[in-house]
């Protein structure tokens, strides 16, 4: 990774999963969750089945700009917990979207993400950081992490528009900034919406696999 870096003058980074473990703060958000399904008698297996499916679908209603990112933050519970709590399913989906929202506050750096991103701007490489999600949760991710400041510019889909892996949304960054696209990178996690984007709009590409 660093060697392709060195050679570039811009990198365009993902956030989730690449700068800081998203995992984590999933499940942290689902031992909270799982406490209030057993109160409300709710089996968790069959729950995590159904907010798999709509989690997904509204996912990608959100990406297509078809509903805002607030609804999807709400939906991806309601749907699910539509099934065995009727009228309280809104009740108990805004009380999931407030223990994601508050677990942002414990999250955390990759060990190596200040030095990479300190090396990077005393290189003059510039760094810009392009994420898909919802305006609200991703801000409160990137004052949390105390990042912008590394960043020339920071673009988060449902404020522009566009959204990975469409090579709209990195030809906006490069446009937006005059960038050439021979002598920018690509950095994230995610073979769909960061390398196969990233390809798409003719960029080079390097895969963060933190499973190995």
């Amino acid at each position: 990774v660093k060697g392709m870096i060195a050679i570039k003058k811009n990198v365009i980074f993902d956030l989730d999963d690449t700068l800081y473990d998203h995992q984590s703060l999933r499940t942290a958000t689902k031992i909270a969750m799982n406490n209030i399904l057993v109160n409300y008698g709710i089996k968790k297996k069959a729950f995590y089945q159904l907010y798999t499916k709509y989690e997904s679908e509204y996912f990608q209603k959100f990406l297509t700009n078809n509903i805002s990112g607030e609804v999807y933050m709400v939906k991806r519970y309601e749907r699910p917990l539509s099934h065995f709590v009727g009228d309280q399913c809104r009740i108990i989906a805004e009380s999931f979207r407030k223990i994601y929202l508050c677990n942002i506050d414990s999250i955390v750096a990759f060990s190596e993400v200040y030095e990479v991103l300190e090396n990077l701007n005393r290189e003059w490489i510039s760094c810009f950081l392009l994420t898909n999600g919802p305006s609200s949760s991703q801000r409160l991710k990137i004052d949390k992490l105390n990042i912008k400041g590394y960043f020339k510019d920071i673009y988060i889909s449902e404020e522009i528009g566009y959204s990975k892996p469409s090579k709209e949304v990195f030809n906006f960054v490069i446009g937006k900034h005059g960038l050439a696209k021979e002598d920018t990178l690509v950095v994230g996690d995610s073979m769909k919406y960061d390398i196969e984007g990233g390809k798409m709009a003719g960029l080079a590409t390097v895969l963060v696999d933190r499973k190995k």
